[in-house]
């Protein structure tokens, strides 16, 4: 079975010979403290080095391509505008979040001159897009487009607290937004598939609940953006594509929202917001695939710990196939080298299909 028909298959709950293994990111730092521990100097593919599934992604500019530049640099800090128009700084000396200083959209008069910037058009798409994606196909590689989720695109250019408040006071404003920018990222996927031809996958990446639950209620995402995720599954089915969420903090009551719409999978399961792949299995296995939830925080402990996080949960989830391991967020220089080596042997040997 190649990698791509696996991943393909524990999507759809169908059954393979083993769990898909993927882990899409790791921490700067944690590569320089494994160099430290043992990581040879010149491993540069960590995908590669500890036999994961790979997975590329498909880009395209989704942005109101303002103009970026740099206002402000620091001993330990550079403060730039990005094509967004979100001011943030940035640490030199340490890895972390940048903090956002500015945004150019903050009222409705920002965004009716904004709005005429979101004109699709192939000079947005990624230089060789299709012939980055051919290459990756022929190496075995699961191929994703990655647009922004509509309401994440606008948290990111307004702030959580600024969008929150639009959606509560200015609910038919919000709505031209989402249905905008979800039209132009849907023309925009249109453009990379006839350029590059069908891809695996559509891949999302939103935080739209926090450690507690969702930001907004269940109500709010079925009049905003329901029909929004909706059109962008019936996409996916008319060009051969599985629909994949990332989203972290708690999503115990979204993930039912997620299979009204058709994802067919919610990625990474935090487990230090409350999420339990062994639960969700149970409640929700036949209606969605479950993409992680391996807790990085555990990583960072015993062997034993780490023995049980990997065996308790995996034996549980793979049943029944739906299931891709992943931990539960991105691999952070807390883990060392040779606890996160222990992790992935953990993994292939309790992620068989016997």
């Amino acid at each position: 079975m190649t990698s791509r028909e696996r991943t393909h298959r524990a999507l759809l709950r169908q059954p393979v010979d083993r769990i898909p293994r993927y882990d899409i990111s790791f921490w700067p730092e944690t590569k320089t403290r494994w160099h430290r521990e043992g990581l040879p100097l010149d491993v540069t593919d960590l995908n590669a080095h500890f036999d994961l599934d790979r997975v590329a992604f498909g880009r395209f500019d989704g942005s109101f391509q303002l103009p970026a530049e740099q206002l402000d640099e620091t001993a330990d800090s550079i403060v730039t505008r990005d094509n967004n128009g979100i001011v943030t700084r940035k640490w030199k000396t340490r890895y972390g979040p940048p903090h956002v200083l500015d945004y150019a959209l903050k009222t409705r008069d920002d965004w009716n001159e904004l709005r005429e910037r979101l004109v699709p058009g192939k000079a947005r798409l990624a230089a060789g897009l299709a012939e980055t994606v051919r290459a990756h196909i022929t190496n075995d590689t699961f191929t994703c487009m990655s647009p922004s989720e509509p309401c994440w695109f606008f948290v990111r250019c307004m702030g959580f607290d600024a969008l929150l408040l639009a959606m509560a006071s200015e609910p038919e404003w919000v709505q031209e937004m989402f249905d905008t920018y979800a039209q132009f990222a849907l023309s925009m996927c249109e453009l990379c598939v006839e350029e590059a031809g069908p891809f695996d996958a559509l891949w999302m990446f939103d935080d739209l609940c926090y450690r507690n639950g969702m930001l907004f209620s269940p109500a709010m995402f079925r009049q905003f953006l329901t029909p929004l995720h909706r059109r962008i599954r019936t996409f996916c089915d008319t060009n051969g594509m599985r629909l994949i969420l990332h989203c972290d903090g708690y999503v115990g009551e979204f993930i039912p929202l997620l299979i009204e719409v058709g994802y067919d999978a919610i990625q990474p399961l935090e487990a230090r917001a409350g999420n339990d792949v062994r639960e969700y299995k149970k409640l929700f296995g036949d209606q969605i695939s479950l993409f992680g939830n391996i807790n990085v925080d555990i990583m960072s402990t015993t062997t034993q710990a780490i023995e049980e996080e990997v065996r308790g949960k995996i034996s549980v989830a793979k049943q029944g196939s739906g299931y891709l391991y992943h931990s539960d967020h991105s691999i952070p220089p807390s883990v060392s080298y040779d606890n996160y080596k222990h992790v992935m042997e953990l993994v292939k040997d309790v992620g068989r299909q016997r």
